[in-house]
């Protein structure tokens, strides 16, 4: 399968119109034209992902966050230049879905809210394509406790630690807000949409001071916990919209997370 065809079936699911102006998705290493049979997902290339690649068999890397991100100005022999090497020698295409598959009516942020039972009725920021954005905030399907809630976030996320506010209140939580990935410069829009607790991941100590001073209260998960949702739904989509296509999910990516 050509891997331009890949490429457009992936634009219907998260199309490029809905990525930041920031971001760096799309096309990274490889041609329209290269023949694909086999690929793998990620949500961060590493040397173990392309370990996974190369014996899989794939001439394909599927990954969330961009590999190529800010300019590169020289291939040495620091690890990212070596990675760079390796996959370029063993032939291996990446392309990377990244603020896209945020924004999108199938992706990340739409997929958790989902499995959480939050009825989305307003995003964090609106993207260029309507009834797309990226975070979410609405009422829960039913009220919970705070602890109730981190319950629930351990079991939809697959985690068993998180972080928490050491203030939040025993009061029933009914309107939630969650953004995948690193969602710190939404707290106050979160506290604003009327949510009674933020959702998300790498929120530092001064982010903690800032929700507590607008009395937000904060679930708080690894950043590959928070999106790692994305290597099962890309998976499922090429699998289902590509059916020449064998697809192979690697985990490789995690590098960080809580003991």
């Amino acid at each position: 399968m050509k891997l331009g065809k890949i490429i457009d079936v992936l634009d219907l699911y998260a199309p490029s119109a809905l990525a930041a102006d920031w971001d760096s998705s799309g096309l990274q290493i490889g041609s329209r034209e290269d023949n694909i049979e086999r690929a793998v997902v990620c949500l961060d290339v590493t040397p173990d992902v392309l370990e996974d690649a190369v014996e899989y068999g794939a001439q394909l890397i599927v990954s969330h966050h961009p590999l190529l991100f800010d300019p590169v100005k020289s291939i040495g022999d620091d690890p990212y230049s070596l990675l760079l090497r390796s996959i370029v020698r063993q032939g291996i295409d990446i392309f990377s879905c990244h603020t896209p598959f945020d924004a999108s009516r199938f992706g990340i942020n739409a997929y958790s809210a989902f499995r959480l039972g939050i009825k989305t009725d307003t995003f964090l920021e609106n993207s260029a394509v309507e009834g797309c954005g990226f975070g979410v905030c609405g009422e829960l399907s039913s009220a919970m406790s705070f602890k109730e809630l981190t319950e629930k976030v351990k079991t939809v996320f697959s985690t068993s630690m998180l972080k928490v506010s050491s203030y939040y209140s025993d009061e029933p939580i009914q309107r939630v807000a969650f953004m995948g990935g690193s969602g710190s410069d939404y707290l106050e829009k979160a506290c604003e949409l009327g949510a009674q607790v933020y959702i998300t991941s790498d929120i530092k100590n001064s982010g903690f001071i800032k929700a507590w001073q607008v009395g937000l209260p904060l679930i708080v998960m690894t950043h590959f916990d928070s999106e790692k949702c994305f290597i099962k739904i890309m998976k499922d989509l090429l699998t289902k919209e590509c059916p020449t296509l064998t697809v192979m999910e690697s985990s490789q990516g995690d590098l960080e997370r809580f003991i």
